[in-house]
């Protein structure tokens, strides 16, 4: 018996062995595959935190862009408003100007209408032909 039962244990002592040794391949496969899978990790971290500031300072200058571009129409908007406000003055001071001399013409047309007698026309219109007689022109 004692030949059947050093068989049993040496054939089970080789299939230990071979499972441990199986075991032992495999958790180095194991250890392989989760180092591998950590440096795939930690390289993945460290492109999405570069990918990350990557992102902020492109948004960052897309910022300085869009508040340059805002502030040079905003300068564009304040050129073109301070051009029409004096376009605007300009206009209302010479209707102004028109409105008052032609007040100042009726005023001035009444005054004389009301005040000049027919012997005041007579010595006007003498005058005035005198004057355009001494400036050369022909008056019939």
């Amino acid at each position: 018996m004692k030949e059947p039962l050093r068989g049993f244990l040496s054939g089970r002592s080789e299939t230990i062995q071979e499972e441990m040794e199986s075991v032992s391949k495999l958790r180095r496969e194991v250890e392989e595959k989760f180092q591998t899978y950590q440096s795939k990790l930690r390289h993945l971290s460290q492109e999405a935190e570069e990918l990350c500031k990557a992102m902020e300072k492109e948004g960052k200058k897309e910022r300085e862009i869009i508040l340059k571009k805002a502030q040079d129409y905003s300068e564009k908007i304040k050129g073109d408003t301070s051009r029409v406000a004096e376009q605007e003055l300009r206009r209302t001071k010479e209707l102004l100007q028109e409105k008052t001399l032609r007040r100042a013409l009726d005023v001035a047309k009444k005054i004389i209408l009301e005040r000049v007698t027919p012997e005041d026309h007579e010595r006007l219109v003498a005058h005035f032909v005198e004057d355009l007689t001494n400036e050369g022109i022909r008056v019939s």
